[in-house]
């Protein structure tokens, strides 16, 4: 089981990881296959629409940076605050 630390270090770790340093291909690491998109269409769900979604983010945007203003956790959930 995570402790709500852990789950906070994992989302924090993704924002930087991820979508500030643009290392996709570790999307793995951090989001599950079946992830759900509550913003996106429901045709457009999933690991790999996100993974193009991020991409056509970074090609658009090559310098693109998230920065995590705040961060709070409670059990499994994680709330942030970004920028980006």
């Amino acid at each position: 089981m995570t402790t709500p630390e852990e789950s906070k270090r994992l989302v924090l770790d993704f924002y930087q990881i991820v979508m500030s340093d643009g290392h996709i291909h570790r999307l793995n690491e951090f989001v599950s296959e079946t992830y759900i998109d509550h913003n996106g269409s429901a045709n457009d769900q999933g690991r790999d629409s996100l993974i193009r979604h991020i991409s056509g983010l970074r090609s658009t945007f090559p310098d693109f940076e998230m920065a995590c203003h705040e961060a709070i956790s409670d059990g499994e959930w994680v709330a942030v605050r970004v920028t980006g």
